[in-house]
């Protein structure tokens, strides 16, 4: 694993591209304990970050602890309309669909209107944004 850093995209950054065929991009940021989180099991399971992968699951064929910490960002793109960052990933793609038929990830979605709905309260730094939809 690579323990490079790039520079932050802000708004308006090109978008940094499709990646490499066998290759898969970490987003992170340096300071943020969550991307490190993640970070830091890739490192103690020896996953290297940039290989070439023929699982579903980033851990193997089957749905593991890694999978788990990265889904509620991924499961938040469309309501922070980052779909987009997606478009060329065709594997995140299935992977993303393979965890929304996991039952315990299927039980837990929030609908991406709902996820939105609070977003914008809590942006408006609105007491009823944690209570949003219910």
């Amino acid at each position: 694993m690579s323990g490079g850093s790039s520079r932050s995209l802000e708004k308006g950054s090109a978008p940094p591209g499709p990646v490499p065929e066998g290759l898969i991009r970490l987003y992170s940021m340096r300071f943020c304990p969550f991307a490190e989180r993640t970070r830091l099991v890739l490192e103690a399971k020896g996953i290297p970050v940039l290989t070439k992968k023929k699982t579903t699951f980033f851990g193997g064929n089957s749905l593991s602890m890694i999978d788990y910490l990265i889904w509620p960002w991924f499961e938040r793109l469309e309501a922070m309309e980052l779909n987009e960052c997606i478009d060329h990933t065709p594997k995140l793609k299935r992977w993303m669909a393979a965890m929304q038929e996991d039952p315990a990830v299927s039980a837990l979605l929030t609908d991406a209107k709902t996820f939105r709905g609070y977003l914008d309260l809590y942006l408006q730094d609105s007491v009823q944004a944690c209570d949003y939809g219910l």
